[in-house]
């Protein structure tokens, strides 16, 4: 069981890797790698309810930043916070090219294996609530089948863990995925694993990995604050963002009357030719 102090400074030092690696992406994003659909850049214009272009501007870089946050996030938790911070050894290509059994295609679901007092787990990691679907979980079903099948005897057990969310608020994909059939879903021939693979979500997934602390997620947060703190990347990422708005402006300024009404139909030319 890793303490607070051990889990507030090693969050803390991995947010400040990654805070300062968002702003580096930052600095090197130009307004034009912004991909503009002139089809629905009106519809957002209404259904935001933007007072002029400007404010456009701001809703689409926020929208095709957080695509890069919201991976770069999940590498941090995956490749970082796990392993670094709870002592998981994370099945990356290197390991699993060098360690059988997990360079065989049942193991490609799996992410992590951890030992918890003396018992060994392997962990699928998952975001949040939507982040798998019916097709995903069949596939996660079937997997951790054969897994149960061949090495059974060689694990204590499965553990999907979501990093946030509550139980009652997942979709039944994860249910499907550990061989639970809900008695208002489609029957969809799943395999019971006898709880041999479990689901884990939010502060249970956190209290968990950390052998039943249930302090865990709010010191990985108090480690979140503090590395960000500690980046001190806000006022260059506010400067940065209003250059970055600025300059998509320009862009499309010949575009908007004096009035602040905007021709769509030369936009629409302009990205469309």
């Amino acid at each position: 069981m890793r303490t607070r102090e051990q889990i507030v400074e090693s969050v803390a030092q991995e947010t400040v890797w990654w805070a300062r690696q968002r702003l580096g992406k930052l600095r090197g994003e130009m307004h034009d790698t912004m991909s503009v659909n002139p089809f629905l850049i009106p519809i957002l214009y209404e259904l935001h309810h933007a007072d002029g272009f400007a404010d456009l501007g701001s809703l689409l870089l926020a929208g095709h930043l957080m695509s890069g946050h919201n991976t770069g996030f999940g590498k941090l938790m995956d490749e970082k916070i796990l392993p670094r911070v709870f002592g998981t050894q994370k099945l990356d290509a290197k390991f699993r090219r060098s360690t059988r059994p997990y360079e065989g295609s049942i193991f490609s679901d799996i992410d992590h294996i951890v030992n918890i007092d003396g018992k060994l787990y392997l962990v699928s990691l998952k975001a949040g609530r939507w982040t798998i679907q019916l097709g995903q979980a069949q596939n996660l079903n079937n997997s951790f089948k054969e897994i149960y099948a061949r090495y059974g005897k060689d694990y204590d057990g499965i553990v999907v863990g979501i990093i946030y969310g509550r139980p009652d608020e997942m979709t039944d994909k994860y249910d499907i995925a550990v061989g639970i059939q809900r008695e208002t879903s489609i029957n969809h021939d799943l395999t019971t694993l006898d709880n041999f693979a479990v689901v884990k979500v939010g502060k249970d997934f956190w209290t968990w990995i950390n052998g039943g602390e249930p302090q865990t997620q709010r010191w990985i947060m108090e480690g979140i604050l503090k590395g960000l703190k500690d980046a001190n990347v806000r006022e260059e990422a506010r400067e940065l963002l209003a250059n970055y708005v600025d300059a998509f402006n320009r862009s499309y300024q010949t575009h908007v009357s004096e009035d602040g009404s905007v021709n769509w139909y030369e936009i629409l030319e302009k990205i469309n030719g």
